[in-house]
């Protein structure tokens, strides 16, 4: 097992990717990356990816975050009654 592919469903992320006909290349580019082997390091778990580059991916692939990355978000929202609430998500292993 890659070091961060706790974080990155690959196999899903690699169906997605292959169903949209896009090479690592064509993510690369779309996500403002210098090298396809940055994006390649992200799909295979050898690297951490950044909470930004999680929604670019699933923007791109047009799949939920949590399908394609073990992720939890935190968030602030404000409930019925005027209080500020925060609900945390977070990168989680399988």
């Amino acid at each position: 097992m890659k070091k961060y592919s706790m974080y990155v469903n690959t196999e899903e992320l690699k169906k997605a990717r292959n169903k949209k006909q896009k090479t690592y290349e064509d993510m690369a580019q779309e996500m403002g990356m210098k090298s396809p082997v940055s994006y390649y390091n992200i799909e295979v778990g050898i690297v951490e990816p950044k909470i930004s580059q999680m929604i670019k991916i699933s923007q791109i692939l047009n799949k939920p975050i949590g399908k394609i990355f073990n992720l939890r978000l935190q968030e602030n929202w404000i409930d019925k009654e005027g209080k500020s609430k925060w609900i945390t998500y977070k990168l989680m292993k399988n």
